[in-house]
């Protein structure tokens, strides 16, 4: 088994979260530059082995550029996180988990279905650029494989 660099989430008693699993954060801070918000792909987490994982966004910073934005893995760009369809929708503090983000979720909402992954994980940006703004990105996962770990990228 190899070194994580991930955590649990701890409550305010210090106590960790275990149900959630282990938590990568990836904070990505868009431009209109290639890999982190020109049309294409933003490398958010890597991926070794094989894991279950959720990922969830919060906006940091208000997104600029009509883009749509999703998250996913090769042959399934929007397998962990439904396209938004205009990325300006996306808010500081709403929480990206759908198509829809907002600033809250019902609980069976934030969290999506797990999925198993052996491939890195990227956000891909289409129609137009984003040229400034920021989001958090968190996967929350669970190893599968002996060697299974995610490392932000």
């Amino acid at each position: 088994m190899p070194l994580l660099s991930s955590s649990f989430s701890r409550d305010a008693n210090f106590i960790p979260i275990t149900n959630l699993g282990l938590t990568t954060k990836k904070s990505q801070t868009f431009s209109n530059v290639a890999g982190s918000g020109a049309i294409g792909t933003v490398s958010l987490f890597t991926v070794t082995g094989m894991v279950a994982v959720k990922v969830i966004g919060i906006c940091g910073v208000d997104l600029v550029g009509a883009a749509t934005l999703e998250v996913g893995v090769t042959g399934s760009t929007a397998l962990c996180l439904a396209q938004i369809a205009n990325a300006t929708t996306l808010d500081v503090g709403e929480i990206y988990a759908d198509a829809t983000a907002g600033i809250f979720k019902a609980v069976s909402d934030t969290i999506p279905p797990q999925n198993i992954v052996t491939t890195e994980i990227f956000a891909t940006v289409g129609a137009a650029n984003i040229t400034a703004g920021q989001v958090d990105f968190y996967c929350l996962w669970n190893p599968i494989s002996s060697d299974g770990n995610v490392t932000a990228a």
